[in-house]
C-alpha cells in the first residue's frame, strides 16, 4: 500500500477538494438560514425597520428571530459533511486509472517476478496523481444555488453597509430591538 502523503501536493489537493465539497454541503443545508439573516439585514440597512410602525417592526423582528431559529435547526439537522473518501473519489473521477484509490491497493502475495511489474504500475499511478487538479464543482454549485444567492446576498449587504457608513450599526441595533410596548 503506497503512502499517498509521500507524493508532493497530494495531501493539499485532497484537503482543498474536501473544503470545496464541505462548502457546497454547508450552503445546501444552511441557505435558508443565510437568506433569512440576509433579508433581515437588508430590511434593517435600507431603513424599512425604522420607517415601519412600532407594532409592525416588533412583529417582523420577532418573526425573523423565529424564522432564523427554525432554519438554523433545520440546517443543523440536514447538514451531513463530506468525508475524506468523497474528496478522493472526486479527484479520482478525473482519470480512468483512479490513481488515488489504486495506490491504496497492494498485492496480496508479492512475488519476485511481480514486484517489478507492481513498481512500474505504482510509478504510473503516481504520475497520474501528479496530473490531478482540484475540481471546481461548478455543476454542484449550479444545482445547490441556481440563482447565485451566495454571491448576490453578501454583495448587497456590503453595498448597503458602505452606503450607510457609520449609521449601519445604529440601524441594525434599531431593527434588533424594536419597541415591544408594555
Amino acid at each position: 500500500m503506497a503512502d499517498l502523503n509521500r507524493i508532493p501536493g497530494v495531501k493539499s489537493r485532497i484537503a482543498r477538494t474536501y473544503r470545496r465539497l464541505r462548502d457546497v454541503a454547508v450552503w445546501h443545508a444552511f441557505w435558508p438560514f443565510f437568506a433569512v439573516i440576509s433579508v433581515f439585514l437588508i430590511i434593517a440597512l435600507t431603513g424599512l425597520a425604522e420607517a415601519a410602525s412600532s407594532r409592525v417592526s416588533a412583529f417582523s423582528t420577532l418573526l425573523f428571530f423565529v424564522a432564523a431559529f427554525i432554519t438554523l435547526l433545520r440546517g443543523l439537522r440536514r447538514y451531513s459533511g463530506p468525508e475524506r473518501k468523497d474528496a478522493i473519489r472526486a479527484l479520482d473521477e478525473q482519470s480512468d486509472l483512479r490513481p488515488l484509490t489504486s495506490l491504496q491497493d497492494r498485492p496480496t502475495k508479492p512475488e519476485k517476478s511481480g514486484v517489478t511489474l507492481w513498481r512500474a504500475h505504482e510509478q504510473r499511478l503516481t504520475d497520474a496523481v501528479r496530473r490531478l487538479n482540484v475540481p471546481s464543482f461548478s455543476d454542484l454549485w449550479r444545482k445547490a444555488d441556481p440563482f447565485v444567492f451566495r454571491g448576490i446576498l453578501p454583495v448587497s449587504i456590503i453595498s448597503l453597509l458602505i452606503i450607510n457608513g457609520t449609521g449601519s450599526l445604529e440601524r441594525i441595533g434599531i431593527a434588533l430591538s424594536p419597541d415591544y410596548g408594555s
